[in-house]
């Protein structure tokens, strides 16, 4: 009886040094694709490098050519194995480099929920609650019911406020090499979004059915009305900052350059589902209006969530108030959480301070 092993190297050694064809070859040849397709970054020595190194320090070492093929033949063979199980670590179903893709794209996480807040992890899925501490990936959809809200916070430091009543999808959460990509699809509802832009480079876009907003700013708000009929589709408020607004169909763009750009105290409204785009200009009292007209979580709820009974109100200087709860405080900052968000306060700076009702 034959040894199955010994015919084993026989087949390879056929293959492999000199060029025969067996019932190995097919899966022979497709290890050699293989090993052609180098992952990003690392150099594997071609299969003939390796065979023709194995052949001379074979022949130069004995003469013994039966030893010697069994020796190369298995040195061949757990060559190609050990280099195409590590393409396999090295490489994800796509071809790319799977440490790269892992710093691409991340996810949002969520830093606050109040009342029922809902994630649909994928659409054949019954939705489940959110809650603090949780990840919200790409694709996945939001919505918040009657006086509901979530903050979520992205790896850029960046943040957004779903306000109630609101349907939201992640669409692009993009970060490589200090730069960061976010982009976000509001069907309806409102959105108030707090942005940290530290380069020129970086983009954050919340698109509407009909509107694209891009941010060149920090602080801005935006309403989605997409039922057709209505006075105002799209809405967009600037507290700080500026905003590029640029209409599209379908996530096309109908033009190249922005058609409105927003600076601080400026408005765009868009006249109907589609329609033309007005530029309105409000004072520091109308922005916050329009923001608290959006703002469900009251400061009741505030001093609910701290479990305290009376807001502390912090004067600044140039009048700056802030009103909330103060979470905690250092040597140097007190720490105070407002209906805006939460905000780090310089000692310093505090003229005054003094506790109100929430009323």
């Amino acid at each position: 009886m034959s040894d199955p092993q010994n015919h084993l190297d026989q087949l390879i050694e056929e293959i492999l040094l000199h060029e025969g064809k067996n019932e190995l070859s097919e899966p022979i040849e497709k290890i050699k694709t293989i090993l052609n397709q180098k992952p990003v970054g690392v150099e594997f020595p071609d299969w003939k490098v390796i065979k023709e190194k194995a052949i001379y320090t074979n022949l130069n070492q004995s003469r013994k050519k039966t030893m010697n093929k069994k020796i190369l033949v298995s040195i061949l063979a757990a060559a190609i194995l050990l280099i195409a199980i590590g393409l396999g670590f090295n490489r994800t179903p796509s071809g790319t480099d799977s440490s790269q893709e892992a710093k691409l794209q991340v996810s949002a996480k969520v830093k606050l929920v109040s009342g029922e807040v809902m994630v649909y992890l994928s659409a054949d899925q019954e939705p489940i609650k959110a809650t603090v501490g949780m990840d919200i990936s790409l694709n996945q959809l939001i919505t918040t019911a009657n006086k509901s809200f979530v903050d979520l916070i992205f790896n850029n430091g960046s943040s957004i406020r779903v306000k109630s009543n609101t349907e939201l999808t992640l669409k692009k959460l993009v970060y490589k090499d200090e730069d960061s990509t976010e982009e976000i699809f509001l069907k309806r509802g409102v959105v108030i979004a707090d942005i940290k832009k530290k380069k020129q480079t970086d983009n954050f876009n919340i698109v509407t059915p009909t509107v694209i907003a891009g941010v060149r700013g920090t602080k801005f708000q935006v309403e989605v009305n997409p039922i057709k009929g209505r006075k105002h589709s799209t809405k967009i408020s600037v507290a700080d900052g500026s905003v590029a607004v640029t209409q599209h169909k379908d996530e096309v763009p109908l033009s190249s350059e922005p058609i409105q750009i927003l600076e601080k105290n400026e408005q765009a409204v868009e006249k109907g589902f589609g329609g033309q785009i007005e530029k309105i200009n409000l004072d520091s009292e109308g922005i916050t209006k329009e923001f608290d007209l959006a703002n469900d979580f009251t400061n009741s709820d505030l001093l609910k969530l701290h479990n305290r009974t009376e807001l502390e109100k912090l004067t600044l200087e140039g009048d700056e108030v802030y009103r909330g709860v103060v979470t905690g405080m250092d040597d140097n900052y007190l720490y105070i959480h407002t209906l805006d968000g939460r905000r780090k306060v310089e000692k310093n700076k505090v003229i005054s301070s003094e506790t109100e009702s929430a009323e």
